[in-house]
């Protein structure tokens, strides 16, 4: 899971962010409706052919009712037809949440149940609705890479996405640029270790 910069200053780490996933969770204040930064990040995500699940956040608050939240809905279903989604783009889920207060709901409520006050509906509809990556195994090693790190004792450190093929500890990699004149060669190394990454630390792996 990653997030998104909402912002058009952040359009390059936009785009790559976007090429890495399967889906998208698009959140919407429920009081304050789609944002113009919604509308960029937005138009990204249909452009790779994600399939979007609607977040109504801050359904909590006083002055967000059941009429506004349909409000909001219609204003993002509007917001998705301009930006030439398809119909099954358009077709998206919707949910209802308080970020602050740690739930989701599949219908709109302010107060859910003791044992519903968690965010299982959420991952359900990720589930549900996002596919699983595809990638082929028995093509050549290939791997998108959105942020470049240094570390003084391991070196450089990419992380990214891996599209084809399995990358092993020794292994020679060549670094790609595709350009307007084609594919540009920058530089060529040794896979030193690999590692999965999750929010608290790395771990280490032998192959990828």
């Amino acid at each position: 899971m990653v997030d998104t910069p909402g912002h058009a200053d952040f359009g390059g780490e936009v785009e790559l962010v976007v090429g890495m996933v399967e889906g998208a969770i698009l959140v919407v204040d429920a009081g304050e409706g789609p944002l113009a930064q919604t509308k960029f990040v937005l138009a990204k995500a249909l452009k790779y052919g994600l399939r979007p699940i609607l977040l109504l956040n801050k359904v909590d608050r006083p002055a967000v009712s059941e009429e506004r939240c349909n409000e909001v809905e219609s204003l993002v279903f509007d917001l998705f037809a301009n930006l030439g989604a398809t119909e099954e783009q358009l077709d998206f889920p919707v949910l209802y949440a308080s970020a602050k207060e740690g739930w989701t709901s599949t219908t709109f409520t302010k107060d859910p149940p003791a044992d519903a006050r968690n965010m299982s509906e959420l991952l359900d509809a990720v589930i549900r609705h996002v596919p699983p990556p595809t990638a082929n195994i028995d093509q050549p090693f290939q791997m998108l890479v959105s942020m470049m790190e240094r570390d003084f004792y391991l070196g450089r450190i990419l992380t990214g996405r891996i599209y084809s093929g399995i990358a092993r500890v020794g292994d020679r990699v060549q670094g790609l640029r595709h350009k307007d004149s084609g594919v540009e060669k920058i530089e060529e190394g040794k896979n030193e270790l690999y590692y999965l990454k999750n929010s608290k630390c790395f771990i280490p792996v032998l192959s990828a």
